[in-house]
């Protein structure tokens, strides 16, 4: 009798809450206390790795919109351009892209929805992706979908219920935090600063209590407590408790999906679930010193996953934005920086490693071949980038940073195409088609926007390498 009572007052207190089905079948019986340890850590490690990209984006926002002298910092609700030509000179973050320009906004859906409004870009290829704080991409706006005339967005969240201008376009996100993130682009530095620049003036963002209003954005305060030590670092070094009692609190306004109940029922016995408190005290010692390492063995687990589906040297950053339940997927993704695009969009792939499988030195050459039926198949545009080891372009005497589909290259007499990468200037034959590496190691990114079918498909080849006497073949597995 006192079981089925117990068992009736826990699914009572379940089924009151956001989820349901959350009823756990009680047994008097001893369970083996080493086995029930392992269980509430594996648990605990399964809600680390589910509410990752809830906090990084939370951390991201924080430190992304706080106002702070000498940044181009914005408040909430504004839009901040990036206005710079990516060069070497570039070292406020890494992997610039010498392909697009990009204006980036945090979103608060709480109070109101939020207008965009693009203009016209003039068959120049731009988008505007929207993120949810789940990680997963709910809008996809420009000239893929569109193209490239006026658009006008609405985004609303999870709870707001009312009536748009009639000539806006409703996203609706299933949190109140988003991330939007638009890709203008660019055609060389004079571009940047002429007609990217004159389209970038003309985005508008504004609540919809300013429709058909003058609106100055408020200015905002800085908050000097705020740390700028990098996000990723920041949420990776945060004590667990402190981990889960953000991820509490942000579950409030961003909540769940209902796809995450079983998750969500396994979290809930040990704290974790939308305004509930956290306290590692509460469990024994072995468990709380089991708990403190999650952060660190979720570190560790992501870097192994780096080169994970690498395919003739190179990784391909794939079904991004839509993640459902794979939660690992999404984490990953969040942890990489790649969850802000969708495939159909952008397809980027990197290489680390030349056909010997040895990471990339910049004391030897190499060319990175493509077939002539197997040059990059896109309706935009695609691009070869070389970094250092640190994710910075490398400086050069043609100041040339990318290369790609909207140069002047000069292909084989079979239509093939190699693209040099080296230190040195190869000469006046190859110059057209050479990119700088670096004195020391380096990675190479091949992006390739509004990708065609054979490339989404994943049928398209990784671009295999060309053997010469004293270069490298990139790839020739």
């Amino acid at each position: 009798m006192k079981n089925a009572f117990l068992f009736f007052i826990s699914f009572a207190f379940c089924t009151a809450g956001l989820f349901s089905g959350c009823a756990k079948e009680i047994s008097s019986e001893p369970r083996d206390a080493a086995k029930e340890r392992a269980n509430t850590v594996r648990i605990a490690k399964d809600a680390y790795v589910y509410g990752f990209p809830l906090v990084l984006a939370e951390i991201s926002k924080r430190q992304m919109t706080n106002p702070l002298a000498g940044t181009d910092n914005v408040p909430v609700n504004q839009l901040r351009h990036n206005r710079l030509f990516a060069d070497d000179k570039l070292k406020h973050f890494v992997k610039p892209s010498a392909d697009v320009l990009y204006s980036l906004a945090w979103l608060d859906l709480a109070k109101e929805p939020m207008l965009l409004e693009i203009p016209d870009t003039g068959e120049r290829y731009a988008f505007f992706t929207a993120v949810n704080s789940w990680g997963n991409i709910f809008a996809s706006d420009g000239k893929r979908t569109a193209g490239t005339q006026r658009q006008k967005i609405a985004f609303t969240g999870p709870g707001w219920a009312g009536s748009l201008p009639d000539d806006f376009d409703e996203r609706r996100s299933a949190t109140n935090m988003v991330w939007l993130v638009g890709r203008v682009q660019v055609n060389g530095k004079q571009d940047a600063e002429t007609a990217v620049r004159k389209i970038q003036d003309e985005i508008k963002l504004y609540p919809l209590s300013a429709y058909g209003k003058k609106y100055n954005a408020p200015k905002g305060r800085a908050d000097e407590t705020i740390t700028v030590k990098p996000h990723l670092e920041q949420v990776i070094t945060m004590n667990i408790n402190d981990f889960f009692n953000i991820m509490n609190q942000l579950m409030i306004n961003n909540p769940p999906y209902h796809a995450d109940a079983d998750i969500m029922d396994k979290m809930l016995d040990m704290g974790v679930a939308p305004g509930m408190r956290f306290d590692i005290t509460t469990f024994d010692f072995d468990t709380q010193e089991a708990f403190k390492e999650i952060p660190k063995w979720f570190n560790g687990y992501m870097e192994s996953l780096k080169n994970d589906g690498i395919d003739n040297g190179w990784v391909r950053q794939s079904g991004l934005g839509n993640y459902k339940t794979d939660y690992l997927a999404r984490a990953k993704a969040a942890y990489f920086g790649t969850s802000a695009n969708l495939g159909y969009d952008v397809i980027y792939m990197s290489s680390h490693i030349d056909s010997d499988g040895k990471k990339y030195d910049g004391s030897k050459k190499y060319i990175l071949h493509f077939d002539k039926d197997n040059i990059p198949a896109v309706n935009a545009f695609w691009s070869v980038s070389v970094y250092d080891v640190s994710g910075f372009f490398v400086k050069n005497t043609l100041n040339r940073f990318s290369l790609g589909s909207r140069d002047k290259l000069k292909f084989n007499k079979d239509d093939s195409l190699d693209i040099y990468i080296q230190k040195d200037n190869p000469g006046k034959d190859r110059q057209s088609n050479w990119l700088a590496s670096p004195d020391g190691g380096f990675y190479i990114i091949l992006s390739s926007y509004w990708p065609k079918e054979i490339m989404l498909e994943g049928k398209w080849k990784t671009p295999n390498g060309k053997a010469e006497d004293r270069e490298q073949r990139i790839d020739n597995r």
